[in-house]
């Protein structure tokens, strides 16, 4: 277990998926995350790593270049956040530790689950005073598609359901899904729906596991999280999309937020997506920004 600490935060971090095992909001002693801090649990995604492709893939296969991938089916027919064995599954290695970072790094083989390797993957974390910043990146000597997510469990007040959190996005329009969870290929505006958030508003009883189509381009913020307690999440990424799940398998005790690009976007080509090529680094950059009315800021 690695930790790192500032004034407002503290966290832990195992290899097991590169995962965020804790975060302590110090000022009001809170956990501000699902816990699983033991590396050999098996906890569902919860805070690791996703990928290689987070989300779901539709049929568990795609073409990069005209040559087809067949993955691994871990979710019916389809393949869900890298397979049985994706990337949230794997021990990487930690890397240099700082006073304020820390690193991890993995490697996958070529076909590991179906996907086109070899690839490396690497996962920094960094604590700047109330903020959480995360780095994901990859590369491969082949093309390749990449879409890295964090999977990040979250409660801003430590009751058991999340409900009575208020939500705002950054997006005019979300993609609507099917049976299986996968989006029907089509944007529909979130004016006049239950997936509207433009305004901050209460999460109540909506049922929600959908991406919502971030407006803006780089490095922004899109997203303000308000526990009952009146602790807040601010969420800037450099990511298109946003997927949010009110975990309502597990009673609706965290909501989960994870900035990544459009699900299933290797399969859908209205969707905005790119293939990595050799000697290109994919990257992802998302910061969480922690801010309580009780604490004054700097």
């Amino acid at each position: 277990m690695h930790w790192l600490e500032t004034d407002c935060l503290r966290a832990a971090f195992h290899a097991r998926g590169a995962a965020i095992a804790r975060l302590i909001y110090k000022p009001l002693d809170l956990d501000l995350l699902s816990a699983c801090p033991d590396r050999h649990a098996s906890c569902h995604y919860e805070n690791t790593v996703v990928g290689p492709i987070a989300n779901r893939i539709a049929g568990a296969r795609f073409e990069i270049d005209g040559e087809l991938f067949r993955l691994n089916q871990n979710e019916g027919r389809n393949c869900l956040h890298g397979g049985s064995e994706g990337l949230s599954e794997l021990d990487w290695e930690p890397g240099e530790v700082l006073e304020n970072s820390v690193a991890f790094s993995v490697a996958i083989e070529d076909r590991h689950m179906g996907f086109p390797g070899p690839s490396k993957f690497r996962a920094c974390y960094a604590l700047e005073g109330n903020r959480l910043l995360i780095t994901l990146a990859a590369d491969s000597p082949r093309p390749n598609y990449f879409n890295l997510a964090p999977h990040l469990y979250i409660n801003l007040d430590g009751s058991k359901r999340i409900d009575g959190h208020r939500l705002q996005i950054r997006a005019d329009s979300y993609l609507p899904t099917d049976g299986e969870k996968l989006p029907t290929g089509k944007q529909q505006e979130v004016k006049n729906t239950e997936f509207d958030f433009r305004a901050p508003g209460k999460i109540t009883n909506r049922i929600i596991d959908h991406n919502f189509c971030l407006q803006g381009e780089g490095l922004r913020e899109v997203v303000k999280l308000c526990g009952s307690g009146g602790l807040q999440l601010q969420l800037a990424t450099d990511q298109q999309g946003l997927q949010v799940y009110t975990r309502d398998h597990a009673g609706r005790d965290y909501l989960a937020v994870e900035p990544q690009a459009w699900p299933n976007a290797v399969n859908e080509t209205s969707f905005p997506s790119r293939v990595t090529r050799p000697g290109e680094t994919y990257v992802s950059t998302s910061v969480l920004e922690f801010i309580s009315a009780e604490v004054p800021q700097d």
